[in-house]
């Protein structure tokens, strides 16, 4: 989901990208400039009785976008995963190949 990260005043904080992995696991992406920042304010807003753990990833990973209406077509012609609609529904992550490598398509 792209979403705003917002103050206790609803003033914008930050824009990111969360995306579920599991019932207990999310992965949050949010701008190059931004990561220190955001990784701290998001540290510092969970409450004392909560169990949480945060890791900064930020080194492992990239982010290229692919996005319009050919994007799917687009990426089809790079990877074996099946990416229709009906396999791939909108709004949904999967790890697929694209080529040679292994990523997590959104």
């Amino acid at each position: 989901v792209y979403t705003a990260m917002l103050n206790e005043r609803g003033g914008f904080e930050s824009d990111l990208t969360v995306t579920r992995l599991a019932a207990d696991q999310f992965m949050v992406v949010s701008p190059t400039a931004q990561t220190t920042r955001d990784f701290h304010w998001i540290k510092n807003h969970f409450a004392d009785d909560e169990h949480v753990t945060i890791t900064d990833v930020t080194s492992s990973y990239a982010v290229l976008g692919l996005m319009g209406p050919k994007s799917r077509t687009i990426l089809q012609e790079l990877s074996t995963a099946d990416l229709s609609n009906d396999a791939f529904p909108f709004s949904t992550s999967q790890t697929i190949d694209v080529g040679l490598a292994t990523v997590r398509a959104q």
